[in-house]
């Protein structure tokens, strides 16, 4: 029987977005509610200058009403702020979620312009604010723009990983980064405990099946990220009751 991880951390990706539209006020309220630990977002700069939430470059995929395609870098805050995303939800700010919610967040850096601004936002945070976040992204560079300009950050920093076979770990010493998130197709048991044993914490994305939890807890990851939290949730609860 594959046991957990003892420190196995469960993150809702973009927030309960079974629940929510993704990247939103409500969605991050709602992983809470269920009891979800960390969520994770993505972080962008709007055209005048303000940290938003939005995965995506374009607003294509966002508006639940009219047709919109504007890239959200064109786009002011109080434009952002009209677009419809459903159940009343509209583009946040960073401000808003972190003054909205309690949990951990994961700040993955989508857009390099941003990093900058995310480090002075976070010296303008209290301590505690500053504990709660891990700041993440696939660009090392944004990673050390982010570092040059930052206070320090409790849980650190994290580098996002499409494959191993990559030369991610230049980037890591360079950066002094202890936390990768990696995607899970191809992780073993051995290979996670030897990143382990040089000191990293390895997290994979992303799960939201049954067969994937057997697969990722195989591997001894210390945690993983999914897009069905309620029942990310519950299958968790039942392995851990019956090992």
């Amino acid at each position: 029987m594959p046991v957990l991880h003892e420190q196995f951390l469960l993150t809702a990706h973009r927030g309960a977005v079974d629940r929510a539209p993704e990247n939103t006020l409500l969605a991050f309220q709602e992983a809470e509610k269920l009891g979800i630990a960390e969520s994770e977002l993505d972080v962008r700069l709007s055209a005048d200058g303000v940290l938003i939430i939005g995965h995506d470059y374009t607003t294509e995929n966002l508006a639940f009403t009219g047709e919109v395609r504007a890239p959200m870098s064109e786009l002011t805050f109080a434009e952002l702020q009209r677009l419809d995303l459903g159940l009343g939800q509209t583009v946040p700010s960073f401000d808003e979620v972190m003054n909205g919610t309690s949990s951990l967040l994961q700040v993955e850096i989508k857009d390099r312009g941003a990093a900058r601004a995310l480090a002075h936002f976070m010296r303008g945070r209290s301590e505690r604010d500053r504990a709660r976040c891990m700041v993440t992204s696939f660009d090392p560079f944004a990673l050390s723009e982010f570092q040059s300009h930052a206070q320090e950050m409790p849980r650190g920093t994290g580098l996002l990983i499409w494959s191993l076979d990559s030369d991610w770990r230049y980037a890591a010493e360079s950066l002094g980064v202890r936390n990768l998130l990696l995607h899970w197709p191809g992780l073993t048991r051995e290979r996670v405990r030897m990143l382990q044993d040089e000191g990293y914490r390895v997290c994979s994305s992303m799960y939201n099946s049954a067969a994937d939890l057997r697969r990722i807890i195989e591997t001894g990851v210390e945690g993983s990220s999914t897009d069905r939290p309620a029942y990310a949730k519950k299958l968790i609860e039942s392995v851990s009751q019956r090992a």
